[in-house]
């Protein structure tokens, strides 16, 4: 996906030492299960639009990106399903020395939690949303084979109320929160493209209200020390793998969190028509669910990116979530599996289709779902 194509890719508005790219997606989906149901499942359509402007330094030395994107989503029937997601942003390279670099970025946005969300009431009259600002840092030092990094990371969440079905609103301030992570790599290049590396990493929760709606505390510390392998072998394999120890604790009533951290993020190049993506992780997510202290996610993905002709890309995506909600009995399962074609008209038009099955089994009544969607769509760009 990242292969030059001059015939087909964006030429972008030149900006003097900048280089603008406009772009704008639009598409039809139609959905099953718009609610994420277990029971009752009711079907609609939707348009959805996503404009999106991004600007981009032509530099020999230093870089700088500006960007500003959003996703509307207008529902046929379920108006109250309508979302306007939108993210604006900045990112920075500043070249120190020829062995150092200082990276940057900031961007501020809003969102919305699924329906499926285990945070999502099932008693919401629409979808919970948020904004989130997030600003991060990292300098890298690389003097021969030994690189060194550090960096940081902070977030800051702020959610909104939510209309009830029947009336009233749903005051979700107890998610809002403050987080920071602090991370320190040291890499060893073993060979040419390979690199070996030890990683702590440290983080930092502060939720704005003291309890949250079920009377706990959730304010936590959380540590992981990992090991791994990077891999940056152009045109063949990159990405890395690492496992290591996590910990994170919480007041009391919750429940303390540790045990194996691991993770893969790891793009192989099989052949020069095909590249199959490889990713695992563990991730603690927070949650408001009675009684647990975070959400365990285990996951696994598969993808395949193949061009089939030079002009047409077919993707092939698999994805697996093991949740386990610290703390209380809840298990949930869930996989998606989705197909893609994109067919690259030319330099300006580029058209696409594809089919998603999701489906989620859980020990808690209600709460499994599943849903097929069909999209079709056309994406615009200069």
């Amino acid at each position: 996906m990242e292969r030059a194509r001059p015939e087909y890719d964006a030429k972008g508005i030149a900006l003097g030492g900048f280089r603008m790219f406009p772009t704008l997606g639009i598409g039809f989906s139609t959905t099953n299960n718009v609610f994420e149901a277990d029971k009752g499942r009711k079907g609609d359509v939707y348009l959805a639009f996503a404009p999106q402007v991004r600007v981009a330094s032509d530099w020999s030395q230093h870089a700088l990106e500006l960007y500003a994107r959003a996703n509307v989503l207008r529902y046929a029937g379920k108006s109250s399903e309508d979302v306007s997601d939108w993210v604006i942003g900045a990112n920075s390279k500043i070249d120190v020395r020829r062995t150092t670099n200082l990276q940057t970025g900031v961007w501020s946005g809003r969102f919305h939690d699924r329906r499926s969300s285990p945070n999502s009431p099932g008693n919401i009259a629409e979808p919970v949303t948020y904004e989130q600002l997030h600003a991060q840092s990292t300098l890298s030092v690389q003097p021969n084979r030994l690189r060194l990094s550090i960096g940081a990371e902070y977030d800051d969440f702020s959610y909104n109320l939510t209309p009830l079905i029947g009336g009233g609103r749903l005051n979700n301030r107890d998610r809002d929160r403050d987080e920071l992570r602090l991370r320190g790599r040291v890499s060893l290049e073993v060979s040419e493209g390979y690199f070996g590396f030890l990683e702590i990493v440290h983080d930092r929760r502060d939720f704005e209200l003291a309890v949250d709606r079920t009377g706990v505390n959730r304010d936590s510390d959380g540590t992981a020390v990992n090991g791994g392998f990077e891999f940056d072998l152009p045109e063949v394999l990159k990405g890395e793998v690492f496992a290591g120890y996590l910990n994170r604790e919480f007041d009391a009533p919750l429940k303390d969190v540790s045990g194996l951290n691991y993770g893969a993020s790891l793009t192989w190049a099989a052949t020069q028509l095909t590249t199959v993506r490889i990713g695992a992780a563990r991730v603690l997510n927070d949650t408001v669910v009675a009684g647990s202290a975070v959400i365990s996610d285990k996951s696994l993905s598969l993808g395949v990116d193949h061009e089939l002709l030079r002009n047409v890309i077919i993707q092939a995506d698999l994805n697996y979530v093991d949740s386990d909600f610290v703390g209380i009995a809840r298990e949930d399962s869930g996989i998606e599996g989705s197909i893609r074609a994109t067919y690259l008209m030319n330099s300006n038009v580029h058209a696409s289709a594809s089919f998603t099955h999701r489906d989620r089994d859980s020990n808690v009544p209600n709460a499994d779902f599943s849903e097929d969607m069909v999209s079709v769509g056309l994406h615009l760009q200069l």
